[in-house]
């Protein structure tokens, strides 16, 4: 008897260290992009995307070809992460780096996190922008480009650009 309820305690305790892990507030980004991927990428507010949800501490996010992820809201991602990281389709795992300079700065890493609140076409557009490559590498032509197609509507069927 005894050892029926050290059983049904152990599976008690179990189940709630569970439920906490997979439930505890997201502490890590995750972008999974296409393998070999560098360049921009925008994620875009949009009622009509995919929801930004958290599982085992975690919001993870996938990167189309398009480069434009429409999500209901960007709201998840107003937080101080642990850790954003991009992930290739390979396992290739790339860093977000900050620093600009030196052997740091040559490296090909995830850059750039910016927030742009702007009133276009009778409409507000709430974008957030990325980056893969070098920090000194010269993508602004890339995100005039997809900030123009962010306000073209996907097809019903591709929520994310994957049409």
């Amino acid at each position: 008897m005894r050892r029926l309820a050290a059983i049904a305690v152990t599976v008690c305790v179990v189940l709630a260290a569970v439920a906490v892990l997979r439930l505890r507030p997201a502490s890590k980004l995750i972008l999974h992009v296409p393998a070999g991927f560098t360049g921009s990428f925008i994620l875009v507010e949009d009622p009509s995307g995919v929801s930004l949800s958290r599982e085992w501490g975690h919001v993870k996010i996938d990167v189309p070809p398009s480069r434009i992820v429409r999500v209901r809201s960007l709201t998840p991602l107003e937080q101080d992460w642990k850790s954003i990281v991009a992930i290739g389709e390979d396992g290739t795992i790339v860093p977000f780096e900050i620093e600009t300079t030196g052997a740091r700065g040559a490296a090909q890493a995830l850059r750039r996190l910016r927030y742009l609140r702007e009133y276009l076409g009778g409409q507000n557009v709430v974008t957030c922008e990325f980056w893969i490559g070098k920090a000194n590498d010269d993508v602004a032509s890339e995100f005039q480009a997809l900030r123009r197609r962010r306000l073209v509507s996907p097809p019903a069927s591709a929520p994310n650009g994957r049409g």
